[in-house]
């Protein structure tokens, strides 16, 4: 009896048999290496680049951003798994991009408080399956996740970060000690992907934390106001160019606004005519 495991990513379900393992060895060999050497959309040689992702893939099995069970090379996500995350894409408030009812313009939130940023949007509603999911990115090393929030962010909302106009991108940031027990800032790696993908500059170190404050979640409104006063400041190592009009602020999750507020609050400190938009992966609700 024979079980396997891979590393990266925990342990893989396989045959209890030695046939099991080969299946599945040879299922990542044979689509991997056929995708090595040739495009099938139009018979022709793909780049290196692509070469080495496949190559990671088959190393380093990317895992669906909902189940986490391993993906065949070249997916992205489950068949089964498809309709667990919910697309933002109706009846959401005009600044902030919460899920409203069908009869509002505006959340409660965005009704009752000024926010510094011009508006923002979230590609998923908050819900168990993505809350999850981004617990997996951020403190589990599920960066590959990142892949499939930036291809959706792309697909959803790509045309309105070009309406926007935006010059530049810049991540929300963490903390040094969060940064080093992590090993990563979750939307620095959101940020340069979209960025990429987009072909928008990223100053990925323009803002910093400088105070280790408390985790947001548990917090009430007034507590992750008051928990972010004074915690982030402007790299001063960090040049900002003096064409920069638009700036898209990137985080993984917007609940009340707070943090997104805050680094709003900052640029505007150094440039009061820059216009801040955000988006983020998930988003709660706004009622």
């Amino acid at each position: 009896m024979v079980n396997i495991k891979v590393i990266e990513g925990g342990v893989v379900n396989t045959s209890n048999s030695k046939r099991g393992i080969y299946s599945v060895a040879k299922q990542y060999v044979f689509k991997a290496f056929g995708k090595l050497f040739f495009n099938k959309d139009n018979n022709s040689r793909i780049d290196k680049s692509t070469i080495y992702e496949y190559i990671v893939d088959l190393l380093y099995p990317r895992r669906c951003p909902v189940c986490d069970e391993v993906l065949p090379v070249g997916d992205s996500l489950c068949d089964k798994c498809k309709d667990q995350f919910i697309v933002v894409n109706d009846s959401f408030c005009k600044k902030c991009g919460k899920i409203v009812k069908d009869n509002e313009e505006y959340c409660y939130d965005c009704s009752n408080k000024h926010f510094s940023y011009k508006e923002g949007r979230g590609v998923f509603l908050y819900n168990s399956h993505m809350k999850e999911s981004i617990s997996r990115f951020k403190y589990y090393g599920r960066c590959e996740y990142a892949d499939y929030y930036v291809d959706k962010i792309v697909d959803t909302l790509g045309y309105l970060i070009r309406q926007w106009g935006i010059d530049t991108i810049i991540p929300v940031p963490i903390h040094k000690n969060k940064l080093k027990f992590r090993g990563f800032n979750q939307a620095e790696i959101i940020a340069t992907r979209l960025g990429k993908r987009l072909g928008i500059n990223v100053l990925a170190e323009a803002l910093v934390r400088i105070e280790d404050t408390k985790p947001q979640k548990g917090l009430d409104n007034i507590s992750r106001r008051k928990n972010l006063i004074n915690a982030i400041s402007i790299n001063n190592d960090i040049n900002i160019p003096n064409c920069v009009n638009n700036i898209l602020l990137i985080d993984d999750i917007y609940t009340t606004g707070a943090t997104i507020n805050a680094c709003s609050k900052r640029l505007k400190s150094q440039n009061h005519n820059y216009n801040i938009y955000f988006v983020s992966v998930a988003i709660g609700n706004g009622f």
